[in-house]
């Protein structure tokens, strides 16, 4: 499956509301719960709360990459949410700010897809030049412009 198929432009939020983490990945889900390859909104989020506390998902450089394999969900699906300000969390004893969460759920069947996905994503974040144009992205067009290869 094709990058620019996974991550949908109503799958993009450029202001997320959220302002602790546990929020913006409940919003994230709620943004991905919409999609038809989604059959259990509810155990969805639970799965990925549930991955959330077994150990952190952000991943340094202001971004989080929460994600989970899922029951509640059939395939692969990606959802991208930008905080200008940052969610502020505290992890290995300092405070910092997520700016970017980036939300993947995949079905058993699809975990070789998920590993290629989450290297793809996380090369091109850990990048601070693309970090810094996301930031400045106005569109979600914009993002996936960014984030498609």
């Amino acid at each position: 499956m094709a990058e620019e198929k996974l991550i949908l432009n109503k799958h993009v939020v450029l202001n997320l509301r959220a302002r602790t983490k546990d929020g913006a990945i409940r919003e994230m889900c709620g943004i991905l719960g919409d999609h038809s390859s989604v059959k259990d909104a509810k155990r969805l989020l639970q799965d990925v709360m549930r991955r959330e506390n077994q150990e952190s998902t952000y991943v340094g450089n202001n971004v989080a990459i929460p994600h989970a394999m899922s029951p509640g969900v059939t395939g692969i699906r990606v959802g991208f949410g930008r905080s200008i300000k940052g969610i502020p969390i505290r992890t290995r004893g300092k405070e910092t700010k997520i700016h970017f969460v980036v939300l993947i759920v995949f079905s058993a069947q699809q975990v070789n897809n998920y590993l290629r996905v989450l290297s793809y994503l996380s090369t091109h974040l850990h990048d601070r030049s693309t970090r810094k144009r996301l930031l400045e992205c106005e569109t979600g067009q914009d993002i996936l412009a960014i984030l498609t290869p």
